[in-house]
């Protein structure tokens, strides 16, 4: 299996477009959907802890996404 994880932000208060959103990834690739889950929390927890990101953007989306067929 092969998964990636990808968050979609949008500033807050602000039309979603290609202009307001932005897209991070947790790390590039996860042998399982677990692990794509457990670097969405650390990501979305060290962007609340480290950072003022979350001020001004919401998280709109989050996807582990499956590549590969078992």
């Amino acid at each position: 299996m092969l998964y990636t994880a990808t968050l979609l932000m949008c500033l807050i208060g602000e039309p979603q477009t290609y202009m307001s959103c932005e897209i991070t990834n947790g790390q590039w690739k996860f042998p399982s959907e677990g692990a794509c889950q457990q670097a969405v929390v650390f990501k979305v927890t060290e962007m609340y802890e480290q950072t003022r990101l979350l001020d001004k953007y919401e998280i709109v989306d989050i996807k582990c996404t499956n590549w590969l067929q078992k």
